[in-house]
This record gives C-alpha cells, structure tokens and sequence, in this order.
C-alpha cells in the first residue's frame, strides 16, 4: 500500500485502535472499548483512498497532527460536531452533519477536536491530481473544478445532495471486509459515489453550443438503444463530420468515448442500487450481460461486482 496514502490515517491515529483485520489493500480498526465503540478502515485501489469513519466516543477528544498528504481529498461529514484548526493556513472550520470539505496539497499542522455528544460518521476520499486530469470530464462540479485549479487549500461546501447522501450513507453502513469479494463490492460504490459527487455538483453554467447540449441530452437519455452518429446528427441537424469535429473540440471526448463513460457512469450507479448484472446489461442495450461485463472490466479494470441490499 502506498505510504503516502497511509499517512492520512494520522487523523485518526491518536484514538485507541485495535487492529482487527488486513486484507489486500484493505485494512480496519475498531476503537478500544474504553474509549468508544465502532470502527475506522481504509481500502486503497486505483489511486483512490478511501476511510471510513464510523464511531463514537465516551469523552472529547482532540488531535493535533502533522498533515503531510500532497493528494486531492474530500471528506464527507454526515454524523458528529468536528473543529477543524489548520494551524499553517490560518484557518478554522466549524463542521456540522452534511457538509463537505474540500482540500489539497500540503496542509501542515492541524487540530481536530471531536465531541462525544454524537456518534461520529464520516467518508474520506483521497486521490492524485493526476487522476483527476486523466478523468477530465467536461460536466464535472463548478466548485471542485475551480477549486482544483484554483489556489486555495480548503474549502467548505455546506450542502450534500439528497442523492450524493444516499450512497455515501451506504457505504458508511456496508460492514467491515470479510473477504476479497467484500472489498471489490466496498471499491465499487466507492466509484459510484464519485460519480455521483461529480455529477451532483454540476455547474449550471456550461458552455456548450446548444447542439452539442441537444447531442449530450440524446445520448444520456437513450443508453439502451446505441444511437448511431448518422442518426445523431439527423436528430440535432448538423451533418456527421461537423458534429464529431465539434463535439470533440467542446467536451475533449469522442462521441463514443462519451458514450461509454455515460454508460460506465449508468452502470455504477445501477450497481449501487442493488440491481442485477443482468438487469443492467438490458438497461444499457448490451447484447449479453457477458459482454457487459467484459466491457466493465476493460474500463474500470475490475469484474462488475452486485451488491445485495
């Protein structure tokens, strides 16, 4: 596991923890009985960290840590009274329940106080800005985008949408890895919760040309019928190579690259909702759910994983 990624676990690391299981890139901890109940684990694949925080203390309690990630992170609050001081910057933050903090580069000394009053939940992800730039996508979140490129290091968004908060609940309330297959299950509604967080903070303002939005519409609103690009371009009116040369010039992506990730996108969140490969093999116009699969392996690199709900 990458040792960079494992330092983030310094949040955390003064609480009394009790190693209680290791699998491949996947660990967890429960809290001492003395100080609590519950559990904190990690799970790192693809370049993406992921930990889940899911407890509650007997006392208040307050960490002061060195943060020395050099990662694009979120961190996703939905139980728990947090202070976060950043001793470095200059900053504080006063977190309640549905908030989400957004941060990067080096954060330097940092104190978190945590209240006892509450049962404390909350979802951290952690990934390279590489990875980022390789996803690209044209319709991702105003406010992530900007605050990416951007210079500031922190950054407070003080709403979750309804259902942004829905799949970070589940994944918070999935059991701690028993098994590889848990683990798989773990990283794919992880996925589709990035998904979901990209999508939900959409910017409102896109400037997209009106036929590469009609385009966009067409696609998104018809993944089981494989619309052709001779049939694409009849329906927003311009002809075939006008409208692959301008839809790759405005959103960076080929239409079948678009395609696809819409799919891809379609099938994690399908996935996250407990519907079956099967069923979402036919709600994406695939031919089998054999080469569903295969097409989802060679995109995320792993097998399409159902998860029971």
């Amino acid at each position: 596991m990458d040792h960079h990624f494992t330092q983030h676990l310094d949040y955390v690391s003064d609480l009394p923890l009790v190693p209680c299981r290791t699998l491949m890139g996947y660990q967890a901890n429960e809290l001492s009985e003395s100080a609590g109940n519950g559990f904190i684990d990690l799970v790192h694949f693809n370049r993406i960290q992921v930990i889940r925080s899911h407890f509650s203390l007997k006392q208040d309690h307050r960490l002061e840590r060195d943060i020395p990630l050099q990662f694009f992170g979120v961190n996703i609050f939905l139980q728990g009274h947090h202070v976060i001081d950043f001793l470095d910057l200059n900053k504080s933050f006063d977190i309640q329940p549905n908030m989400i903090l957004l941060r990067k580069g080096y954060l330097g000394k940092t104190r978190i106080a945590l209240s006892s009053d509450t049962p404390i939940a909350v979802l951290s992800l952690d990934f390279d800005l590489a990875l980022l730039q390789e996803y690209d996508l044209p319709y991702l979140n105003h406010e992530i985008m900007q605050f990416k490129e951007g210079r500031e290091q922190i950054k407070l968004l003080t709403n979750i949408e309804d259902q942004l908060l829905r799949s970070v609940q589940h994944i918070l309330h999935l059991p701690m890895c028993h098994s590889t297959l848990d683990v798989m299950a773990l990283e794919s509604a992880t996925l589709a919760l990035l998904v979901n967080l990209l999508k939900n903070q959409q910017a409102n303002g896109e400037e997209y040309s009106r036929t590469i939005i009609n385009a966009m519409d067409i696609l998104q609103n018809n993944l089981a019928k494989n619309i052709k690009i001779q049939q694409l371009s009849r329906l927003v009116g311009i002809n075939e190579c006008d409208l692959k040369r301008s839809f790759k010039e405005e959103t960076g992506h080929t239409i079948g690259e678009y395609k696809l990730k819409l799919k891809m996108t379609e099938a994690l969140y399908l996935l996250n909702q407990g519907q079956s490969i099967e069923t979402i093999s036919d709600a994406l116009g695939y031919s089998s759910a054999y080469y569903f699969k295969n097409v989802f392996q060679r995109y995320f690199g792993h097998a399409p994983i159902e998860i029971n709900r």
